[in-house]
C-alpha cells in the first residue's frame, strides 16, 4: 500500500504544465512607408469590447487572434494623426478642408480582413488540441494603409511574424 501512494505522489509531481500554444496568434508588424507623423494607432473589432492594440503605429510584434468560429476575422486600424503632419497630407478629398484641422488630430480608419482556415490538431493526450490557421488572403481599405505583405500562411506560432502593414 505505502509504494502505491508513493508512486501516486511521484506521478502528480512530475507533471508538466502545457505550453500556451492552443490558439496560436496573427503576429503582424507595421512598417511607415510616408513621413506623416502617426500619434497612435488603435487595433480594435467592432464586437469586442476591449481593444486589441493601443500604442505606437510603427512597431515590430502586434499578436492578433483570428476568429475560431468563422473563416474570416475583421478588423479596425485607426491611425491618428497629429496636427503638423496634417498640413502634409493631400488626399485630394480632404485638401480643401485641411485649414479646418490644423490646430486638432485625424483619425483615419482602414479596415482589414483575414481570410482563413481553421485546422484543429491533437497535440498530446495531456493537453489537448491545438488549433492552426491557415492565411488565404487579406483585403483592405486603403484609406491610410499603403499595401500589405504575407510573409507565412501557416500560422501555427507566434514566433515569427505572418504579415506586415505598410502605411
Amino acid at each position: 500500500m505505502l509504494i502505491v501512494a508513493t508512486f501516486f505522489i511521484s506521478c502528480s509531481s512530475e507533471e508538466e504544465e502545457c505550453p500556451d500554444t492552443n490558439l496560436p496568434y496573427l503576429r503582424l508588424s507595421l512598417e511607415q512607408k510616408s513621413n506623416l507623423k502617426i500619434d497612435t494607432l488603435l487595433i480594435f473589432h467592432d464586437n469586442l469590447a476591449d481593444d486589441l492594440y493601443e500604442g505606437s503605429a510603427v512597431t515590430d510584434c502586434v499578436m492578433i487572434p483570428l476568429n475560431l468560429n468563422a473563416d474570416s476575422t475583421i478588423l479596425n486600424f485607426k491611425f491618428t494623426l497629429i496636427a503638423d503632419s496634417l498640413k502634409r497630407y493631400t488626399d485630394t478629398i480632404l485638401t480643401p478642408f485641411l485649414h479646418l484641422f490644423v490646430d486638432s488630430i485625424l483619425e483615419i480608419t482602414d479596415e482589414v480582413k483575414f481570410i482563413h482556415s481553421n485546422k484543429i490538431k491533437v497535440n498530446d493526450l495531456e493537453c489537448g488540441f491545438i488549433t492552426e490557421f491557415e492565411l488565404h488572403s487579406i483585403y483592405y481599405t486603403s484609406q491610410f494603409i499603403d499595401s500589405i505583405y504575407i510573409y507565412d500562411t501557416l500560422i501555427n506560432s507566434a514566433e515569427k511574424n505572418h504579415v506586415t502593414i505598410f502605411y
